[in-house]
């Protein structure tokens, strides 16, 4: 204190001198009477003799956000938000969208997401690596590609293109033959270039003066189409013993024309000709109904079925379970009939969670494979259970209590088909990765059976695959009446043995073996080993010898007796026994074509 110590004692503020003798970053404080030194704030000590800076980081004295980091600095300290957040780093610390604000690392071909307080960076599709380096991947070399198996894949940069083959047309992911054809029984049609349509064999379904129909160096007068409409699917069908072949297309319009033989009405167009050949030309269009937009057909052997592009399937033809309409042979025909098709031809009743992707029709049956890869058949079964039930005399939908949810699924046995491919006696069904399996007439399985009649059954335990190597694989598979011929992945088309069995005038597709010991071994069977028992030649898949530079658009397999393969360039090459060639019926010339496979094979050009 200060003053006279009788009338007034006033304090004295020690702090205004010398700092009232506290030490450096202390704060001095006055009393009454008296003084105190503190340490600053951020600063510890006594405050009179020492100050040292206080790390309030390290003892967790700072005030910053959780998502910030703490920086000390003398006497205080310094917050400052993470990366990807931003604020004052102290009351917020909110996301940054580096994405948005171009601060990310990123490649040029890599896209950037935005995550909580960072990103990360993924290379686009067609490029391959961490996202901060993107690299071109050659998706046709690696095969992560999309291109239909009859396509040229080419790489470019970040992507690939596709571009069907030469005889093919599509957009390079799906590819259909610009020229294709079908044959069943004695019949072979075919679509070329021009998309007209040419047929003939025995029975043939447009010469009609004769029974048989020879097959020159140029094709005859094509049958006449509806005009402007384009051939997307042919079938032919028939029974070529009692009431002649028919045939039907599916054009881009999604409408059907058959022509042919008429009997029961299996054209569907209402005529009462009822011969081998109703000559309707050009052929007429089949009246399927108001919203029935085709995009298959199928004849089988007196009737005919279409499926529609809602997976609806209506049949016509001869009254029987073929047609999946509760009748028997003993019905009125719908056919024959205009006041019975259109919209009053029923739809076949399938189950009700049962979706149709694919139809094919043979015999006295009809076969039809799901979206899920079940599979559903109804008609008359004729050997070895092919209809797939346990009663190998069946008869699935003369009775309508018969269809509908009551259409039992065949048991495959865990085999999950994308493709299905029915000929008489046996169902042959392709998986995915290319694998083969069949159920039915063994023989006609092509798995060994050298016998008609050694069945492969029930489907689910009885089925079995053809022999093939391991490192190959099926990618297409062709099928006539009684025989298929498939496309391997390593490019070689093979096909099963044919109706003969054993005698030279019924063999057909060839490798030719030096020791094949026959007269017919141009054209006859290849034995797997390349040597002597033409036995041997009926196990498994025979490859085929077309010769050089004849790449295969399409096959059309005629009665086991005749297949002609149409190339990529439109031409054709038949080979089998002479006498269906040239036109006689079976047994007029029981010999062998000289010379018919590799590069002697005769060329026919399609107009």
């Amino acid at each position: 204190y200060t003053g006279d110590g009788v009338d007034s004692c006033a304090d004295v503020d020690e702090c205004l001198t010398d700092a009232g003798g506290c030490a450096e970053h202390a704060v001095c404080l006055n009393l009454p009477g008296s003084h105190n030194c503190s340490c600053a704030a951020g600063y510890a000590g006594d405050g009179w003799n020492n100050c040292a800076d206080m790390d309030e980081c390290a003892h967790g004295t700072h005030s910053c956000h959780a998502r910030a980091t703490c920086s000390n600095s003398v006497g205080s300290f310094q917050c400052s938000c993470l990366d990807g957040w931003a604020g004052d780093g102290v009351g917020t610390c909110g996301p940054v969208d580096e994405c948005a604000r171009n601060l990310h690392n990123c490649h040029t071909h890599a896209d950037c997401a935005d995550v909580a307080g960072s990103f990360t960076c993924s290379c686009r599709p067609g490029y391959g690596g961490s996202g901060v380096d993107c690299t071109d991947t050659d998706e046709c070399l690696a095969g992560s590609h999309t291109c239909h198996a009859s396509a040229t894949c080419t790489n470019t940069f970040g992507s690939f293109a596709c571009e069907c083959n030469n005889g093919f047309t599509g957009d390079g992911h799906s590819c259909v033959p610009s020229v294709f054809g079908h044959g069943r029984g004695t019949i072979l049609c075919m679509v070329s270039q021009t998309k007209q349509v040419y047929c003939w064999g025995c029975w043939n379904v447009y010469w009609q003066h004769y029974p048989c129909y020879t097959l020159p160096q140029t094709l005859q007068k094509p049958t006449l189409m509806p005009p402007g409409e384009k051939p997307v699917k042919l079938s032919v069908g028939g029974d070529y013993f009692t009431n002649g072949h028919h045939a039907c297309a599916v054009f881009v319009s999604g409408r059907v024309a058959c022509w042919g033989s008429n009997y029961n009405g299996r054209l569907g167009v209402g005529s009462t000709e009822s011969g081998f050949y109703a000559r309707i030309e050009p052929a007429p269009v089949v009246n399927l109904g108001s919203d029935f937009h085709a995009v298959d057909v199928k004849c089988g052997a007196r009737f005919t079925c279409a499926l529609s592009s809602s997976a609806r399937i209506k049949c016509w033809g001869e009254p029987g379970a073929w047609l999946g309409l509760g009748m028997n042979t003993s019905s009125p025909t719908f056919g024959s009939d205009l006041s019975k098709m259109g919209d009053n031809l029923p739809y076949v009743q399938l189950p009700s969670n049962f979706v149709p992707k694919a139809l094919d029709a043979v015999g006295n049956r009809v076969v039809i494979l799901g979206t899920n890869s079940s599979l559903i058949i109804f008609g008359l079964a004729t050997q070895c259970h092919d209809l797939g039930t346990l009663a190998a005399d069946a008869v699935v939908g003369d009775r309508l209590e018969h269809m509908g949810d009551n259409l039992a699924r065949v048991d495959l046995g865990g085999f999950v088909p994308i493709h299905m491919h029915a000929i008489s006696g046996a169902t042959h069904l392709v998986d995915a990765s290319g694998r083969h399996m069949c159920f039915g007439d063994g023989f006609r399985c092509g798995i060994g059976l050298p016998d008609l009649g050694q069945c492969l059954y029930p489907p689910g335990s009885g089925m079995r695959g053809m022999r093939i190597e391991s490192d190959r694989h099926i990618v297409r598979m062709w099928h006539g009446q009684a025989q298929v011929c498939i496309l391997d992945s390593k490019g070689d088309i093979r096909c099963t043995a044919l109706w003969g069995l054993i005698e030279p005038p019924s063999n057909l597709f060839a490798v030719l073996s030096p020791d094949f010991p026959d007269k017919c071994r141009n054209y006859g069977f290849s034995t797997p080993n390349g040597v002597g028992d033409r036995r041997l030649g009926i196990f498994g898949y025979i490859p085929a010898n077309l010769g050089k530079n004849f790449t295969v658009a399409d096959i059309v397999i005629q009665d086991g007796q005749v297949a002609c393969f149409i190339g990529t360039d439109n031409t054709i090459k038949c080979v089998g026994q002479e006498s269906r060639l040239t036109g006689f019926q079976v047994g007029d010339s029981g010999f062998c074509m000289p010379s018919t496979t590799g590069d002697n094979t005769t060329v026919l050009a399609l107009p």
